[in-house]
């Protein structure tokens, strides 16, 4: 995802529901397959983040190697 579909991404969950639905009503079907696939993008780069904070939490509070690469390679399997 490149910067300018940062910035759509910013545009469309800072609208109201109102104006989300007026924007609908204006777009055409490439515009609504655009948005739907920066959409899903974003949730996956989130779900990355997600993961890999989940990953680094249970790594600082591991007291053994052995468990925190345990649970790198299951959070990879």
């Amino acid at each position: 995802m490149n910067d300018h579909d940062r910035k759509n991404v910013k545009y469309l969950l800072s609208l109201t529901p109102n104006q989300l639905f007026q924007w609908y009503q204006t777009v055409n079907e490439q515009d609504l397959i655009y948005a739907s696939l920066i959409m899903d993008q974003y949730a996956a780069e989130l779900e990355d983040q997600l993961n890999h904070e989940r990953i680094e939490n249970a790594i600082n509070t591991m007291p053994v190697l052995v468990e925190a690469q345990a649970v790198i390679a299951a959070v990879r399997g």
